[in-house]
């Protein structure tokens, strides 16, 4: 099988990154996966599948990713689809599957799952909405992000302008053309974000912590622009248009909320088969 869409890993020690193709075989699969690996470990993850390459990019996370662009070079020309992934995404190969197929017919050019409403998350806008496929908006967060080839192309010194990343996601929303049907977000295929914002493994290597990656948001753009839905995409390809796709999401608001109250700092995914 021709696969068209390569899934960068950035892991460390506790990435759940065997989720993302349990369960099916080499030949089944419809990606590629690489390992992105900012451990210390000199064979990290010796299971890893035979067509699991992996290269070792210490450091903070967008340095380690531009070096790992750089070390794959012309290999890249081969996919529609690049992606780059925390190691605190759940998704099992079903939802990669499934995202994959949305933006095969839809063309974006950056792309992301929405987050499952148990997900840790930042942004309102990127946690799922059912009712919907798709939604084309003006973000795509560095969280779990999809880039088309061409426009990774486009935007690929950006990799060099954060060491956390923070505040890159405005910098690839400003560039993207036409606006509003360029960034999308896939509702058919939600993840769940397991750790909360800051508590990855990733801010460890990081000098400073969330208060560095802060600043390294404010060094791109001081003020944060508005974030809005375009338009979402039904079942059957019609689009919906209107302010109340904007409306925020109570429940997932209190939960974050109390989980803040009483420190829960990381959620479980749900076990395997059930």
């Amino acid at each position: 099988m021709v696969r068209n869409a390569l899934l960068i890993g950035r892991v460390g020690e506790r990435s759940i990154h065997r989720t993302w193709i349990e369960g099916v075989g080499d030949a089944e699969r419809v990606f590629d996966l690489h390992l992105s690996y900012y451990g210390s470990a000199s064979d990290p993850f010796p299971d890893r599948s035979a067509d699991t390459t992996l290269t070792h990019d210490p450091g903070a996370k967008f340095p380690g990713l531009s070096a790992c662009i750089d070390k794959l070079g012309a290999r890249l020309d081969a996919y529609k689809w690049i992606c780059f992934v925390d190691d605190d995404i759940w998704a099992p190969y079903e939802t990669w599957r499934d995202f994959f197929a949305v933006c095969d017919q839809l063309q974006p050019q950056l792309a992301q799952p929405a987050l499952m409403r148990g997900s840790f998350y930042s942004h309102d806008i990127t946690l799922v909405r059912r009712q919907y496929t798709a939604r084309w908006t003006n973000f795509v967060e560095i969280m779990n992000f999809c880039f088309d080839r061409e426009f990774l192309r486009k935007v690929r010194t950006s990799f060099d302008a954060s060491t956390s990343g923070w505040g890159v996601d405005y910098l690839w929303a400003a560039q993207a053309e036409p606006k509003e049907r360029s960034l999308l977000i896939v509702d058919k295929a939600p993840v769940l974000h397991t750790r909360a914002v800051g508590k990855g493994g990733m801010y460890d290597v990081i000098k400073g912590g969330v208060a560095s990656a802060r600043g390294d948001r404010v060094g791109i753009t001081e003020t944060k622009p508005g974030l809005t839905t375009y338009a979402a995409v039904l079942a059957d390809g019609s689009l919906v248009k209107g302010a109340h796709l904007d409306r925020r999401l109570f429940i997932p608001r209190r939960i974050s909320k109390l989980r803040k109250l009483l420190n829960i700092n990381i959620v479980e995914p749900p076990r395997s088969g059930a």
